[in-house]
């Protein structure tokens, strides 16, 4: 992917000097960036976000290249460690992740997702994201809150397991 957005550059500036890293490309295009946060439960939706990120991602990606835009997808499949989880970290990090990002995608599937205890939710958490939190209520899985929180900011694309199934892969 970054040898195509390089080539990308190049026609669009003229310039054809040596670019060895993507970092000189968000230079070029002036640091604009533009992330999208995945949600989704993990148990049922790997396909889906597989197929998303293999089979749309690229074109968009292309599409907001060539506006000038870097395109980044937030997917925290391997962002949250068992250190993390282990301290309670999960919500505040799916939430960080989510605030630091324009546009969220939810893909709904079969499960509700991971139910945290108010025990896993760290102060930090509350102090911080309380306004999603606040109507706390045992049993509300992340992929809820990330959604409550996606859909209050209305930034957000919605689709449903039907629209996207592992079969066009």
């Amino acid at each position: 992917y970054g040898r195509r957005v390089l080539d990308i550059m190049r026609k669009r500036t003229g310039d054809q000097r040596p670019m060895p890293t993507l970092v000189r490309g968000y230079r070029q295009m002036r640091g604009r960036s533009v992330r999208v946060f995945l949600s989704s439960t993990f148990r049922d939706m790997n396909d889906e976000r597989a197929v998303f990120l293999k089979r749309f991602a690229p074109s968009l990606r292309q599409q907001a290249v060539e506006r000038g835009v870097f395109l980044t997808f937030v997917d925290l499949r391997w962002g949250v460690t068992v250190g993390q989880a282990q301290g309670g970290e999960v919500v505040n990090i799916c939430l960080d992740q989510l605030a630091q990002s324009k546009y969220f995608i939810n893909l709904l599937g079969l499960w509700y997702g991971w139910r945290p205890a108010k025990e896993d939710l760290t102060n930090e958490t509350f102090d911080r994201f309380g306004h999603v939190l606040n109507s706390y209520c045992p049993g509300r899985s992340v992929t809820e809150f990330e959604l409550i929180y996606g859909v209050r900011r209305q930034t957000y694309l919605w689709t449903h397991r039907s629209h996207l199934s592992s079969s066009h892969a």
